[in-house]
């Protein structure tokens, strides 16, 4: 029995620490935390703590970046362009991009052969847990940088260019803005839909391809390239927040066009719903 000045508390099992009896655990944060990581190691073997995915060895390791190929460089674009943040830590720039799918997240990490992944556990169990691939070496930013910026948007290319300048860079080397490749087309159509884009499916099922951005310029190279679709203006509801505009595809026609060019750069989640909007519209024509 617990006398009167410690009712509503047990004693922790390992430490014999005080703990509230809010649930009915029998161990403490810490001791929990600590049995945690004795069952998780790294791929090489290393502990590793409770929100990483690799062991400090493993993340402080700096391997040579990868040479990317063009439809590589094209979806990384893209998705960094729907995604992805530039930001500033200490006045070093980082890439970062934060996503609940682990296999994008992976593949970022595969093929440009930097960057530290890391894991997210919501407070909200009805939230998901989500991952980050995040670029903090000022080498391997550099060269993301000069693969990926002439293919941004304005607004991703001021953030860049201020974190240029931070790096010590002159302004002038900079790699200019130029017009996708042919081979880059397509998978940053899909890159920028799998960061931003929303294949969605009415209980009618009338099916639709959109993605909503308070980057106009981006809204309209996405209609340039595809020659599909329309831009809507969404109304302001608050003074404080950025216009918004959204592009809609709705013609059947157009997304039975859109959707099997790109779908071989989808990723699973993306790619299933892709798979089942061309289920419902095969062997239907017209408008809707």
């Amino acid at each position: 029995m617990l006398d009167s000045a410690n009712d509503g508390y047990r004693q922790c099992r390992n430490c014999r620490t005080m703990i509230e009896m809010k649930t009915k655990r029998h161990e403490c944060n810490p001791c929990r935390y600590e049995r945690a990581k004795r069952n998780r190691k790294c791929d090489c073997g290393g502990p590793i703590s409770m929100r990483s995915t690799t062991c400090a060895k493993c993340f402080h390791h700096r391997p040579a970046p990868l040479e990317l190929l063009e439809h590589q460089r094209g979806w990384i674009a893209g998705l960094c362009e729907g995604e992805g943040t530039f930001t500033f830590r200490e006045n070093r720039p980082i890439i970062r991009l934060q996503m609940t799918d682990e296999d994008t997240i992976r593949r970022l990490s595969s093929w440009t052969g930097i960057g530290n992944i890391g894991r997210h556990l919501p407070r909200n169990i009805k939230h998901k847990t989500s991952w980050h691939w995040s670029v903090c070496t000022k080498d391997h930013w550099e060269w993301l940088v000069t693969q990926i910026s002439p293919l941004l948007g304005e607004r991703r290319r001021a953030a860049i260019s201020t974190g240029w300048l931070i790096s010590g860079r002159s302004f002038t080397s900079l790699p200019k803005v130029r017009a996708l490749e042919p081979k880059e087309t397509l998978p940053w159509v899909a890159g920028l839909l799998e960061g931003e884009g929303t294949i969605y499916i009415s209980p009618r099922k009338d099916v639709s391809v959109e993605m909503t951005s308070t980057d106009r310029d981006i809204l309209e190279r996405m209609l340039a390239i595809t020659g599909m679709g329309r831009i809507y203006d969404r109304p302001i509801r608050d003074p404080r927040w950025r216009p918004t505009s959204t592009w809609r595809i709705t013609r059947i026609s157009d997304v039975k066009t859109l959707l099997p060019t790109i779908r071989p750069f989808l990723m699973d989640r993306r790619g299933k719903a892709a798979d089942h909007a061309m289920s419902i519209l095969a062997g239907r024509t017209g408008r809707k």
